[in-house]
């Protein structure tokens, strides 16, 4: 049901979503492919 939300009305950020994860985070929201890419190369130093 959730999925099918997503689907027919997308998932858009409402104004002050962005600064408010931004917040939360301590860092700007990034894509996931950034982050995966991060984790794998912080992983491989380790």
């Amino acid at each position: 049901m959730m999925f099918q939300s997503y689907l027919e009305r997308g998932f858009v950020a409402e104004p002050g979503d962005v600064e408010a994860l931004t917040g939360l985070l301590g860092h700007p929201p990034r894509r996931y492919a950034d982050f995966a890419r991060e984790t794998a190369r912080k992983w491989q130093e380790s």
